[in-house]
């Protein structure tokens, strides 16, 4: 594994491009699916868990799977609805539903995948620079309450539309349903095309400086 998409963010002094972050939104999406598809969910969407290869900053890795869990038993049934669940992930990221205490599917996994995006769009999220609330509890509910208050075109103001959209869409998927991944590709391909690159448009670590 090579770097991750932090230490990538860093190096880029903080600034990426919408092409780069179309880009990395269709390769998450992959990741997550495959994950998906094995019947897991990470449960902790978070950049220091993206790697990005050691090979000139190509490809992606989706690593750490300390939280992972299955979402469908051995008889292939879907994890039950529940509630009063302690919150896992990583705070900034998680889902308004993992806030609220639900159970994680698959579409919280998508929704912590944007967050990611988002912040690296916006190169902050309005939930960030809490630290000076000592109580753990009261933090994490004080940045739910500000997710759940934000609407979702003012956290993405400035921001091409497709990030709301999606983020939209994902908050939407019923809790046992599987998300339509291939939105993502093409919402971000269409955005490509509006930006005027190739689909392999190079990443911005990879341009030459």
């Amino acid at each position: 594994l090579g770097p991750s998409l932090e230490d990538m963010f860093q190096k880029c002094g903080r600034k990426v491009t919408v092409p780069t972050v179309a880009r990395l939104a269709m390769k998450m999406t992959d990741l997550l699916e495959e994950l998906h598809k094995h019947t897991l969910n990470h449960r902790d969407n978070k950049p220091h868990n993206f790697s990005v290869g050691l090979r000139n900053g190509e490809g992606l890795k989706l690593f750490d799977f300390g939280l992972v869990k299955k979402y469908r038993n051995t008889k292939f049934q879907h994890i039950k609805y529940r509630e009063h669940k302690n919150l896992s992930g990583t705070v900034r990221y998680t889902s308004i539903n993992i806030h609220d205490g639900i159970e994680p599917s698959r579409r919280d996994d998508m929704e912590g995948m944007m967050y990611v995006l988002i912040y690296f769009l916006r190169g902050s999220l309005p939930w960030q620079g809490m630290r000076d609330v000592d109580d753990r509890d009261k933090r994490h509910q004080m940045i739910g309450d500000l997710k759940r208050r934000i609407p979702v075109d003012a956290l993405c103001c400035g921001l091409p539309a497709e990030f709301a959209a999606i983020l939209r869409y994902v908050r939407s998927v019923k809790f046992d349903n599987k998300p339509d991944y291939q939105y993502v590709h093409r919402l971000m391909t269409a955005l490509l095309e509006r930006e005027g690159c190739a689909p392999n448009v190079p990443m911005d670590w990879q341009q030459p400086r």
